[in-house]
């Protein structure tokens, strides 16, 4: 729900957010850097040798 607070993961690293529904696709998940610089990994892509934060796979949990 809307004001909920989650806790978002990533195989780099967690925070706890609050959920702001927004008209995105669904299965998506958008947040602001540098809050969220926690969940990108510190990697470069192989092609473009830009930083991966275009696509960070992350898990949203309730939080406790």
């Amino acid at each position: 729900q809307e004001g909920d607070k989650v806790r978002v993961e990533s195989q780099t690293g967690a925070m706890t957010a609050v959920v702001f529904l927004v008209a995105i696709r669904p299965g998506n998940a958008a947040m602001y850097y540098p809050e969220a610089n926690v969940l990108v990994p510190p990697k470069l892509d192989p092609r473009s040798r830009t930083p991966a934060f275009k696509h960070v796979a992350v898990r949203v949990r309730a939080w406790r």
